[in-house]
C-alpha cells in the first residue's frame, strides 16, 4: 500500500520511518495497536493526503513530552509584565505555534495586541526554540530510561508503552484533524462541524435550552396562602423543574425576606429538593444489603425487610446565599441553588479524535458518568498509553473556559466571593446567575422576575402557574423509607455510671454520653439549651458508620434536651452544612457532597416537637485560602463561592414566651492554632458570641443546658450574665479543660 509520501509497504514500512526519525532501535508493537494503525490507513482516502513524517514524529514528541511547556510560560508570563492576558482560545494558539514551530503565528497574536513593537520583540526573545535534534535528545533521555511515576525509580518495562503512545500520536499528526473526525464519526466532510462543542450539541440529549430556571418566590404573589400550601407549590415546582431544565443545569429559588417562615420555608425546600425521588436502584456500586447491616448493628435494632433498597435522589444542593438589603439590620433575602446531575448512557464521542470508540465504567462524582476514549489511534493517549477520561460535565465546563465571551469579571466574583452578602439588589442576583451558571446561547427560564439584560443568552420570562396543587406531595416525600432508617424513636440501651462535678455554685457538669447523662435531669426544668453538636465525621471524636447513624443518635439526645425544657423555652442549635460523604450509596471519594444537615436536623426536631422559630446566620467573614473557589477559572460553572456563615437554628418548645434575636450574628471564628499548634485545647470551639444570643434572653439566676459542652464556652458566657448553667461533656480531656478555663 503506497500513499503519497506514506512509505511504501503501508503500515509496516510507516514503523520503519517512525524508528528511523527517532533513532531507535525497533521494538514489537501490541497487536490491538497494529489492527488500530492498519484499519485507520485503510479506511483513508487517497485524497487525504499525510504530511511530512519527520515533522509529524517531532510535533508527537513535544506534544507527549510537553517540551514546549516552559515556552508557553515565558510568553504568559513576559505579556503578562505588559498587562496583555490571553484566554484559552488563544493560549491554545500559542501552544500550537510553538509544536510547529510557527512564530509568524505568536507574532499575528501578539499583534492584535496592545502592545509596542519594543514590548512585541521582547516577548519574542524569550522564546528558546528547541532543534529537531533537541527534540529526540530529551526523547531519548525520557523514554530510554523512563521512570516510575509511583516509585520514582527507573523502569524499563514502560520503555514499550511509551514509544506506543508516541506512535500513535505520529499517525494521528500525519494527517489533517478534519479528515480524521469525519473517518471517526462517520460523516462526510460537507457536513463536518469544526467546533466539537457545535457537534455534540446537535444531539438533543445534550442541547442547551433550558440550563438555569430562577423562581421569585414574592410576598405579593404567595400573601393569601398558608404556609402548608406555599410549601407544596413549590416542591410541585421542584419537582417539574427536575424533568425540564437540562443535564448539569442549575435551578435557583429566591424566597423574599418578607416571606412568612422564610427560614422554615428555606430548610424545607433543600430537603425535598435533594431527596424527593425515590427508587430501587441496581447500579453495581449501591450495596443496600451492607448499608442496613451497617446501621442495625450501630443502632441495635431490625428494619422491615427491603426497607434499604431504595435511594433517595434529586437536585445536588450547592449553596444558600443570605443577602441582606442593608448592612443586615433587616432579615435577608435566601438565594438557594441547586444543580441537576443525573447518570446518561448516552455515549459521548472523543473530544480529541471524535471516535465513538469509548468506554463508560467509572462516575467522578455522583450522576456524573465519565467515558473513556479508547480508540489506539487518538492523540490524546497518555504516556502510559490509557485513553483519555471525559464526561459531559467536564466538557461542558471546558466550553465554558473555550467561549470568549463567557469570561466574568474580576468585580462580579469578587462581589460574590462569599455566600453572605451585603447591600444586594435585585439586578445584580440575576447577573450573577445568567454569567456563573449559563454559557452565551443557553435557554434560561425567570420565573415571577424579568431581567433587563440578558447578557447573550435566551431568556423567557413566566409567571409561577402550576397545575392541580397536589396536597400530598410533601406528606408523601416525609413518609418515604429514607426518614424511617434514622427519624424514629427508640428505647436507650444506654447505660454507665454518671459522674458529676460540681465546678461552682453556678456550674454543675455531667460527664458521660448525653444521650445517658440527660435522663438524670427532671422534666420541664431548663430555662434555655444552646449547644455546637459534634459535626458527623468531621473530628476524630465525631464517626459514625452513616448519616442514618449520626442523625438518630442527635434525635435521640435532642429528644431529651425537650423533655427537660420548661414549656416556651428554646434550644440555639449551631450547624454548619459542610462537605463529606453520607455513606448512604456509596463510601468512596465520588459520594462526598455539600451535606444538609441543617435541614435535615430541623426537620428531626419538629417530629420531637419543637417549633422550629428562625435562623440567625453566623457570619464568620472572611475564610483563610480559597479553597474551591473558583481554580482560576473566570468562567461558568467553576465559581463555587466560600462558605463564610454557619446556621443558628432557634427552636422553641410550645409555650408562652416572647424573646428578640438578631438577623445575623457578624463575629470572627475562635482563633486556636498558633505556629500550626492548637494552643486553646479544643479542635472545634465555638465564639462566646453563640451562647451569649440565648444569654440575653434570659433572666439570672435561670438554668441553661449545654448537651455538648466542649471547651465550656456556654459556661463561660452563663457565668458572666449569671445565669446557672449544666454541662454535659462525654470526653475526658475535655472535662479537664473545662475545669481549667472556667478556674
Amino acid at each position: 500500500m503506497k500513499r503519497n509520501n506514506v512509505p511504501s509497504g503501508g503500515l509496516v514500512s510507516l514503523i520503519d520511518t517512525f524508528f528511523e526519525i527517532i533513532e531507535t532501535p525497533k521494538v514489537q508493537f501490541s497487536k490491538k495497536l497494529l489492527e488500530s494503525a492498519e484499519d485507520f490507513l485503510n479506511k483513508l482516502s487517497a485524497s487525504q493526503e499525510p504530511k511530512r513524517a519527520r515533522s509529524a514524529a517531532i510535533r508527537a514528541i513535544k506534544r507527549k513530552l510537553k517540551l514546549e511547556d516552559s515556552n508557553f510560560k515565558e510568553i504568559v508570563n513576559s505579556a503578562a509584565t505588559y498587562k496583555v492576558y490571553f484566554n484559552t482560545v488563544e493560549k491554545k494558539e500559542i501552544y500550537e505555534a510553538l509544536c510547529n514551530n510557527n512564530l509568524l503565528q505568536l507574532e499575528r497574536l501578539l499583534d492584535s495586541k496592545t502592545l509596542s513593537s519594543n514590548d512585541k520583540d521582547h516577548i519574542l526573545s524569550q522564546i528558546k526554540l528547541i532543534s529537531d535534534n533537541k527534540v529526540l535528545e530529551e526523547f531519548h533521555n525520557q523514554v530510554d530510561s523512563p521512570l516510575n511515576r509511583r516509585t520514582k525509580e527507573v523502569d524499563s518495562s514502560l520503555k514499550e508503552t511509551m514509544l506506543e503512545a508516541i506512535f500513535s500520536n505520529f499517525i494521528y499528526e500525519l494527517f489533517d484533524e478534519k479528515h480524521i473526525h469525519c473517518l471517526n464519526s462517520g460523516i462526510d466532510e460537507s457536513e463536518y462541524e469544526f467546533d466539537y462543542w457545535d457537534y455534540i450539541n446537535s444531539n438533543d440529549n445534550f442541547s442547551r435550552t433550558k440550563s438555569l430556571q430562577y423562581i421569585f418566590l414574592n410576598e405579593e404573589k404567595y400573601s393569601q396562602l398558608d404556609y402548608s400550601c406555599i410549601r407544596e407549590l413549590v416542591c410541585q415546582f421542584i419537582s417539574e423543574s427536575f424533568d425540564a431544565i437540562d443535564n448539569h443545569g442549575y435551578l435557583a429559588i429566591h424566597i423574599h425576606k418578607s416571606q412568612s417562615h422564610l427560614w422554615e420555608l428555606a430548610s424545607d425546600i433543600v430537603l425535598f429538593a435533594e431527596k424527593f425521588y425515590e427508587h430501587k436502584e441496581e447500579i453495581n456500586y449501591f450495596k443496600p444489603e451492607k448499608i442496613e447491616k451497617i446501621t442495625s448493628d450501630y443502632l441495635d435494632i431490625i428494619f422491615d425487610e427491603g426497607s434499604f433498597t431504595k435511594i433517595n435522589e434529586g437536585f445536588f444542593y450547592k449553596d444558600t446565599f443570605c443577602l441582606y438589603s442593608d448592612d443586615g439590620e433587616t432579615a435577608p433575602d435566601l438565594l438557594i441553588l441547586f444543580r441537576k446531575d443525573v447518570r446518561d448512557e448516552t455515549k459521548i464521542p472523543c473530544p480529541k479524535c471524535r471516535s465513538k470508540q469509548v468506554q463508560g465504567n467509572s462516575y467522578p462524582r455522583l450522576g456524573v458518568k465519565s467515558w473513556e476514549c479508547k480508540n489506539l489511534i487518538c492523540a490524546d493517549r497518555s504516556m502510559s498509553n490509557r485513553g483519555k477520561r471525559f464526561s459531559y460535565e467536564s466538557i461542558l465546563k471546558q466550553q465554558a473556559i473555550d467561549c470568549p465571551d463567557s469570561q466574568i469579571s474580576k468585580s462580579i466574583l469578587s462581589r460574590w466571593k462569599r455566600d453572605i452578602l451585603y447591600s444586594v439588589n435585585k439586578s445584580e442576583i440575576y447577573e450573577y446567575l445568567i454569567k456563573c451558571y449559563s454559557l452565551p446561547g443557553d435557554g434560561i427560564t425567570f420565573f415571577n422576575a424579568k431581567p433587563v439584560n440578558d447578557f447573550g443568552r435566551t431568556i423567557s420570562t413566566n409567571s409561577h402557574v402550576t397545575g392541580k396543587l397536589d396536597l400530598g406531595c410533601w406528606e408523601n416525600f416525609i413518609s418515604s423509607d429514607f426518614f424511617k432508617r434514622w427519624n424514629f424513636d427508640r428505647k436507650s440501651c444506654m447505660s454507665s455510671e454518671l459522674v458529676a462535678h460540681e465546678l461552682s455554685n453556678q456550674v454543675h457538669l455531667l460527664q458521660g454520653d448525653s444521650e445517658f447523662t440527660l435522663k438524670s435531669l427532671a422534666s420541664d426544668s431548663i430555662s434555655g439549651a444552646v449547644t455546637s453538636p459534634p459535626y458527623y465525621n468531621a473530628r476524630e471524636y465525631s464517626q459514625y458508620p452513616n448519616l442514618y447513624c449520626y442523625l438518630h443518635k442527635m434525635r435521640m439526645i435532642s429528644s431529651e434536651v425537650f423533655r427537660t425544657l420548661e414549656p416556651g423555652s428554646v434550644f440555639v442549635f449551631n450547624i454548619f452544612d459542610y462537605f463529606d460523604n453520607e455513606n448512604i450509596i456509596i463510601s468512596s471519594a465520588m459520594g462526598k457532597k455539600r451535606m444538609i444537615l441543617s435541614s435535615l436536623i430541623v426537620h428531626s426536631f419538629r417530629t420531637l416537637g419543637f417549633e422550629y422559630i428562625t435562623n440567625i446566620p453566623w457570619d464568620k467573614g472572611e475564610i483563610e485560602g480559597n479553597r474551591a473557589y473558583n481554580s482560576g477559572n473566570l468562567t461558568p460553572y467553576y465559581q463555587s463561592p466560600l462558605n463564610c456563615w454557619e446556621h443558628n437554628l432557634i427552636f422553641k418548645k410550645p409555650g408562652k414566651r416572647t424573646y428578640e434575636w438578631p438577623f445575623v450574628l457578624r463575629c470572627k471564628p475562635v482563633i486556636k492554632m498558633v505556629k500550626g499548634k492548637n494552643t486553646y485545647g479544643h479542635t472545634a470551639p465555638f465564639p462566646e458570641s453563640i451562647p451569649n444570643l440565648l444569654m440575653k434572653n434570659l433572666k439570672p439566676g435561670e438554668l441553661v443546658l449545654d448537651p455538648f459542652a466542649g471547651s465550656g464556652t456556654t459556661a463561660i458566657s452563663a457565668k458572666k450574665h449569671g445565669i446557672r448553667c449544666i454541662l454535659s461533656e462525654a470526653m475526658d480531656e475535655y472535662v479537664e479543660l473545662i475545669k481549667k478555663k472556667l478556674n
